[in-house]
């Protein structure tokens, strides 16, 4: 057997809803202003600390990214010099190892 649910009716039409949400309502309207001052405050205590902060941040990224391109740039110099000295070496080497060994 199932088990039996009671539907049961409120008395009352839910008027008290209402009533509590414009209590609320007033309340916040009455406080809202004060509440706006406080938020404007903080927003601008908030600019003056995170503004500073977000330059330096932008700053160090730029000397970070400047540093790397330099240090690129060497690497990629030190490669063309070792290209250079190994080609340099095997031109050398191509002259001499030639030598006497022709007829074979």
């Amino acid at each position: 057997m199932g088990k039996r649910y009671v539907v049961t009716e409120e008395s009352g039409c839910g008027c008290w809803s209402v009533i509590g949400f414009l209590f609320l309502c007033s309340i916040f309207i009455t406080i809202a202003p004060y509440l706006l001052f406080i938020l404007i405050i903080a927003v601008i205590i908030g600019l003056i600390i995170y503004i500073p902060k977000m330059r330096q941040r932008k700053q160090h990224a730029a000397e970070e990214a400047e540093l790397a391109e330099r240090e690129r740039q060497l690497e990629l110099r030190a490669k063309r010099i070792a290209l250079e000295k190994r080609e340099r070496e095997l031109n050398d080497h191509k002259g001499i190892d030639n030598d006497g060994w022709d007829d074979f």
